[in-house]
C-alpha cells in the first residue's frame, strides 16, 4: 500500500467530525514514523536527516519528531520557526537556520544562543555576522555553512531555485571569494560545510543524482582550496504529489545515486537531507463536509465547507506539467458507481475550487470528503483570514486516541 492509500477505512470520520467539527486536518503518527523510517532504511551509509519546519510547523509534530528521535534536527527558515523549535524542546545545536532576510536582531540571537548552523546566503551576510561578533564581544566562533546557488538548474525540480539570480545563496562563481573570506577569519567562523538546495518536487532519482554530483563538485572546490567540509547539506525537494496519478520519489533510487556519486570522488562529507513535504505530506488528510450540490450548465457542482482559505494547495490547478485531477476520497461511500464533480469551497471567489473534474461515488449533502497527502503546506500556507471563516482544527492520531493539537479559531479572535 502506498503512503497516501487506505485512509477511508482507517477512521470513523463521522465521529471525528462530530467531535472536532469540519473542516479538519487529521495527522497519523504511524504514517509519519513510516516516512522517516523509509529514508533511514534506504541509505547504507550514515546520513543526517533534518525536518523542514515550513512544511508543517505544528508544535505537537515537532515534539513528536524530537521525542521519538525520528530526525536529527530542524531546518529553520525564520525567527518565528526558531522560537517554535525551542518551545518544542529542540536545542539550538539541533537547528540549522537558512533564509535570505535575516535581521541583525535575529542573527544576534542565533549568535548568542549558539545555533547549530547558520546557513549564510550572501557575502554581505558573512560581513554582518563578523560585525555582530565584534560588536557583541562574542567569545565563541560562529558555526556557519555557505549556501551556494549553482550555475546550472536541475530541470527535473518542479520549483527551481538555482541557476539564476535569486536571494538564496552565494552564486557559485563567487565561492572562491567566500572561501578566502572564511579562511582569513578562522577566529570568527567555525566552517561546517555547504548548503545547496536545488528546488522542490523532484520525482527523479537520476535528477537527484545530478544534484548530488553538483554538490560534491562544490565540496571538492572547497577541499582543494584548503577549506575542509564536514557536512554537505543537499536540501530536500523529494517529490510527493497531491494529484492523480499519485506518485512519490523513489528514495531508494536517490540512495543508489549517492553511492554512485561517492564512487566518482574522494571527498566524504556527511550528507544531510532537509525533508519537509516528503516526511509530512503522507501523514495528513484534509476532511471537509458537503454542504450542497447543484447542476450548472453541463456540470455537477459540489459545495464543501473547506476551501482554499483552509487548504490552498488544492486550489492550484496548473501544476506538475499541466492540469491534473486532485487526489480526493469519498469518506462516506464505497459505491463503485462514479460521477464527475467540480468541488467548490465556501468563499465568494471563483478561485475557490477544491478540484475540477473529480471522479467520485455519488455525492450528497452531509457526506465527508478527504484530500490525502495534505500533511504539508496545508493550514499555515493558506489565507486563513480571507472572508472570516473559522480555521480548521488539527488532530493527531497516535494509534490509540485522537488528540486536538490546534483548536478552531474564529476570525474575531485574531
Amino acid at each position: 500500500m502506498m503512503p497516501w492509500e487506505g485512509w477511508r477505512d482507517e477512521h470513523d470520520y463521522e465521529a471525528l467530525a462530530e467531535r472536532f467539527g469540519t473542516p479538519f486536518y487529521l495527522y497519523d503518527r504511524a504514517r509519519l514514523q513510516a516516512q522517516c523510517a523509509r529514508v533511514r532504511e534506504a541509505f547504507d551509509q550514515p546520513i543526517s536527516l533534518y525536518y523542514a519546519v515550513k512544511a508543517n510547523p505544528n508544535k505537537a509534530l515537532l515534539q513528536l519528531l524530537r521525542e521519538e528521535g525520528w530526525v536529527d534536527g530542524l531546518d529553520i527558515a525564520s525567527a518565528g520557526e526558531w522560537e517554535l523549535g525551542l518551545s518544542a524542546g529542540w536545542s539550538p545545536e539541533q537547528m540549522s537556520v537558512a533564509g535570505p532576510a535575516k535581521t541583525d536582531t535575529f542573527l544576534q540571537s542565533l549568535l548568542e544562543q549558539r545555533a547549530g548552523v547558520s546557513c549564510v546566503e550572501s557575502l554581505e551576510e558573512l560581513q554582518r555576522l563578523e560585525r555582530l561578533h565584534r560588536e557583541t564581544g562574542c567569545s565563541h566562533r560562529i558555526h556557519v555553512m555557505l549556501r551556494i546557488n549553482p550555475k546550472t538548474p536541475i530541470l527535473a525540480f518542479g520549483l527551481k531555485i538555482s541557476g539564476f539570480a535569486n536571494p538564496f545563496g552565494i552564486d557559485e562563481e563567487r565561492l572562491p571569494e567566500a572561501i578566502e573570506w572564511i579562511k582569513k577569519r578562522e577566529q570568527v567562523f567555525a566552517f561546517q560545510g555547504l548548503h545547496v538546495h536545488g528546488g522542490s518536487q523532484c520525482f527523479s532519482g537520476k535528477a537527484m543524482g545530478v544534484h548530488l554530483e553538483t554538490v560534491l563538485g562544490l565540496v571538492e572546490t572547497c577541499e582543494d582550496a584548503g577549506l575542509p567540509v564536514k557536512c554537505a547539506n543537499v536540501g530536500g525537494g523529494f517529490g510527493v504529489s497531491i494529484w492523480k496519478p499519485a506518485r512519490m520519489i523513489d528514495v531508494g533510487a536517490v540512495a543508489r545515486q549517492l553511492r554512485l556519486r561517492f564512487r566518482e570522488t574522494d571527498v566524504r562529507p556527511l550528507i544531510r537531507f532537509e525533508l519537509g513535504r516528503y516526511l509530512s505530506a503522507p501523514t495528513g488528510l484534509f476532511v471537509a463536509r458537503v454542504i450542497s450540490t447543484k447542476a450548472s450548465r453541463d456540470g455537477q457542482l459540489c459545495m464543501v465547507d473547506g476551501g482554499m482559505n483552509h487548504y490552498k494547495a488544492a486550489s492550484l490547478r496548473e501544476v506538475e506539467g499541466g492540469k491534473k485531477e486532485l487526489l480526493v476520497e469519498h469518506l462516506s461511500s464505497s459505491s463503485e458507481v462514479r460521477e464527475q464533480y467540480m468541488l467548490c469551497g465556501p468563499l465568494c471567489t471563483p478561485l475557490d475550487r477544491m478540484g475540477d473534474d473529480i471522479t467520485l461515488p455519488p455525492v450528497a449533502p452531509g457526506d465527508l470528503l478527504g484530500w490525502p497527502n495534505a500533511g504539508a503546506y496545508g493550514l499555515t500556507m493558506s489565507p486563513l483570514l480571507f472572508l472570516g471563516h473559522e480555521t480548521p482544527a488539527e488532530v493527531l492520531f497516535d494509534g490509540h486516541e485522537y488528540r486536538l493539537i490546534r483548536r478552531r479559531i474564529r476570525a474575531i479572535e485574531w
